[in-house]
């Protein structure tokens, strides 16, 4: 499934869809190098996985426009149009909002049995989507249309959250928590998820997530992330170290409102709860992203990494003791040893990336040499054997012709006679079906330009083959160390200063 992966790529890697928004060359190319790296060189042949990748587009660039999507040649084309109308707006108003009207005894409400859930399923949502997608008269975003039609329907509030799922249309009915806070234990919790009972946020996680989307989504926020503060502002090591977690947070929570809905409230505490229950996963794509920096040799991540080499830095004269990259058993790990390790690492990952793609072709094209499942080599040697052995088998049955025909004049009886020219007659016709089939095996043989050519191929498969063992043995020999320097700046990258 290409879908999820490319969508959240396309969100961490493009630039926010607006009128200024133009598609160019170097968008197509970073795609389909991503597609090429993630998937068989072949995957873009199947109609499935184009529509995939397609669709990922389209609900990339939803929320400012539609687009016309080709994809030809090994090149993405796309053409951007802004929407002209607003879904209060909308011609098709009245005609959607009478199909929920008339057809109230299919929403369900209390869904699973929550006061504060409806859910909109089966035919009614199908009729909803259908009745949205097939209007032509005007360019308006149809999944916001659809959510205005339902919270019109509906009669629900604007704080309420709608949001439309692919089988589903989910009403969650927000009311904002009026807490009595008595001690500052109890304050903590309520400030944690913004006030939202954790029961709710669970609940709407757990009818909106995925164990796929989860990781995927925390990628994606390790990668804005990275680009807003390590590339573009460059922050300090003092403004990570205060900054960090409400950084991160701000993230979810701007990724919640644009994927779900509008009610900024509710996702600042999801986006609490959703840290929280991800925040291991999230520092540690935070800490591949790094150590790849570090193979890049990025001057600025280099030069914060050297402030955790430090035992005490001094920062608006206090002195504060740094967390230090270390081990569970006390190994430290300093700048030579961490660039070392994640070159070796990060470099047999990406030659058995780019030998993987090599191998895929060669093999592709030897595949194509096949003949009957054999390769040609192998294909040649059977037939040879064939030609041989009708070869022989004609040689024989000649001789033997022969042998029944000069017994024909030394035959006593007319019985003898009769039976040695039946005889004789079943070598001619034996000897007629075995020519057949030498002229038909001719027809078959392969040409010697295809042996030539899978052979050229093999020759090249072989040491390319023993360079993806090598490269392997270096991933093999760099895994563990990698693994537990990446486990250890990921602690540090979560701990905090101390002041002494």
């Amino acid at each position: 499934m290409i879908y999820l992966g490319l969508k959240f790529y396309l969100k961490a890697n493009l630039p926010q869809p607006s009128a200024e928004f133009k598609w160019i060359r170097k968008y197509s190319n970073e795609v389909i190098a991503y597609i090429n790296e993630k998937f068989p060189l072949d995957y873009l042949k199947d109609s499935k996985n184009r529509l995939e990748v397609k669709q990922a587009f389209v609900d990339f660039f939803e929320p400012y426009g539609y687009i016309i999507f080709q994809m030809k040649d090994g090149e993405i084309r796309i053409k951007l149009f802004g929407y002209t109308k607003k879904p209060q707006d909308s011609k098709n108003l009245k005609t959607l909002i009478a199909i929920i009207n008339h057809n109230n005894d299919q929403v369900e409400y209390n869904y699973k049995g929550n006061s504060d859930s409806i859910s909109i399923q089966g035919n009614l949502r199908r009729d909803i989507y259908n009745n949205a997608n097939i209007i032509e008269n005007e360019e308006i975003n149809k999944k916001e249309l659809i959510k205005y039609v339902v919270r019109e329907a509906l009669e629900i509030k604007q704080r309420d959250i709608v949001i439309i799922k692919k089988r589903q249309i989910l009403i969650k009915i927000y009311t904002p928590k009026v807490q009595t806070i008595v001690n500052k234990a109890e304050k903590s919790i309520a400030n944690r998820y913004n006030g939202i009972n954790e029961v709710d946020l669970e609940l709407f996680y757990k009818q909106n997530f995925s164990k796929e989307e989860d990781k995927e989504f925390c990628r994606l926020v390790a990668q804005r992330f990275s680009d807003i503060y390590f590339k573009e502002k460059k922050i300090t090591f003092n403004t990570y170290d205060k900054y960090v977690f409400t950084y991160i947070q701000e993230i979810i929570t701007e990724q919640f409102l644009e994927q779900f809905d509008n009610n900024e409230e509710f996702f600042k505490g999801l986006s609490g709860y959703f840290f929280r229950k991800h925040f291991g996963d999230t520092f540690e794509y935070i800490a591949d992203i790094i150590l790849e920096k570090v193979v890049n040799r990025d001057i600025y991540i280099e030069r914060l990494l050297k402030i955790y080499s430090e035992d005490i830095v001094v920062f608006d004269g206090k002195r504060y003791s740094i967390p230090s990259i270390t081990t569970e058993e006390g190994k430290r790990w300093n700048a030579i040893s961490i660039l070392s390790i994640s070159k070796s690492y990060v470099n047999a990952i990406q030659n058995i990336r780019v030998l993987d793609k090599k191998l895929s072709v060669i093999r592709v094209n030897m595949k194509k040499l096949y003949v009957e499942k054999l390769n040609p080599v192998e294909y040649h040697k059977k037939y040879l054997a064939k030609k041989r052995a009708l070869v022989e088998d004609l040689a024989d049955a000649k001789k033997s012709l022969i042998a029944w025909g000069d017994s024909l004049y030394t035959a006593k009886t007319d019985g003898e006679k009769t039976r040695i020219k039946e005889k004789v007659e079943d070598i001619k016709i034996n000897i007629s079906k075995l020519t057949e089939k030498s002229e038909e095996l001719k027809t078959k043989a392969i040409d010697k330009e295809s042996i030539a050519k899978y052979n050229i191929l093999e020759d090249e498969l072989i040491p390319l083959e023993a360079k993806m063992r090598s490269e392997n043995r270096i991933l093999e020999q760099n895994e563990d160390k990698y693994s537990n320097m990446k486990a250890s700046l990921k602690k540090a990258l979560i701990a905090k200063k101390k002041l002494i």
